[in-house]
């Protein structure tokens, strides 16, 4: 991003912001002790009901545009501090996923992530109730890639600087199963396009 720190201001090392990386040099929002939003992303922090149901439909137009649907519309979303998220920025709580008729659903997301930022994990999130109720079985690096990619269509339809950053710290991200299975579901989407991918999931 081009910005400076200067090392009296923080010790060793500089704090950066959670979510677009920059280095943070005077004004920021403590998330956490040890999580920091720069200037630039607390202007759009979502910290209200209001603020998450937007994002909730932004995600839902996204997905009814690639053709996911059946997406639960009244899943409850709560928001956490980062230090109560166990190193996540979002999570689902799925009970009695074992059967798909009465399968019940719980987002958790980290408490004042910038808007654009927030939709993408919440769509994430909102992607593994679809595989709960019509996807088949799944290997763990198939799940988190095919939800990462949904998220990435998030940042893709932004289209701004901040978009582009986290689509290619997803693309570049080296853990086997968030990184490598993005990049997978991504060479699939390419291949079979949406409807495809979507069938390939599908329970049968």
């Amino acid at each position: 991003w081009g910005n400076f720190s200067h090392i009296e201001h923080y010790g060793d090392k500089p704090h950066f912001c959670i979510s677009c990386g920059r280095i943070i040099s005077r004004s920021y929002t403590a998330l956490s002790k040890e999580a920091f939003l720069c200037s630039y992303c607390s202007t759009s922090s979502v910290t209200t009901d209001s603020q998450v149901e937007a994002c909730r439909k932004k995600g839902i137009r996204v997905f009814e545009d690639l053709g996911i649907t059946g997406i639960p519309l009244t899943i409850p979303i709560g928001m956490k501090p980062t230090d109560e998220m166990d190193g996540t920025l979002g999570h689902i709580y799925c009970y009695n996923s074992t059967r798909r008729d009465i399968a019940d659903f719980k987002i958790f997301m980290t408490y004042g992530l910038p808007m654009l930022h927030f939709q993408g994990v919440l769509a994430h999130e909102m992607l593994h109730s679809w595989l709960v109720l019509y996807g088949r079985e799944v290997t763990k690096d198939e799940c988190e890639g095919f939800c990462n990619l949904g998220e990435a269509f998030i940042y893709t339809k932004d289209g701004s600087d901040f978009a582009g950053y986290l689509l290619r710290r997803m693309y570049k991200n080296e853990d086997l199963v968030y990184g490598e299975g993005y990049r997978l579901q991504k060479q699939r989407y390419e291949k079979l396009g949406w409807a495809g991918l979507l069938e390939s999931l599908r329970h049968k």
